[in-house]
């Protein structure tokens, strides 16, 4: 998997069993969206697509984490949140400031333990 801003996987548990009783099925989402330049902005420069460094993949979902964070259904732990804090500004003046200033405000909604 490459995590671009552009495919993101997110999940949560699903049901032990389905509607007849028997075990579950595991599931996956995954989306996946494309837009022209003239509509959405890249929040990566050019130059390092399509497949970005290691660093950059990691401080990417990190950042997408944080900016998603209050609409996740579990909590993490306030390491879990300073580790992804410190992946994300390792290289946060690589992406465009509009996707910084998106992760810096849901930092700021994310409520204290």
């Amino acid at each position: 998997v490459i995590f671009s801003h552009r495919l993101y996987h997110w999940s949560r548990g699903g049901d032990v069993v389905d509607a007849a009783g028997h075990p579950a099925k595991p599931r996956l989402a995954l989306s996946v969206a494309a837009a022209d330049e003239s509509f959405d902005i890249s929040y990566l420069p050019r130059s390092v697509l399509p497949l970005l460094p290691l660093d950059l993949r990691v401080a990417l979902a990190a950042g997408q984490t944080i900016a998603y964070f209050p609409h996740s259904r579990t909590g993490f732990s306030s390491e879990m949140k300073e580790l992804l804090w410190c992946c994300f500004l390792a290289c946060s003046q690589r992406f465009d400031p509009s996707f910084c200033r998106r992760v810096v405000e849901a930092r700021g909604h994310v409520a204290p333990e």
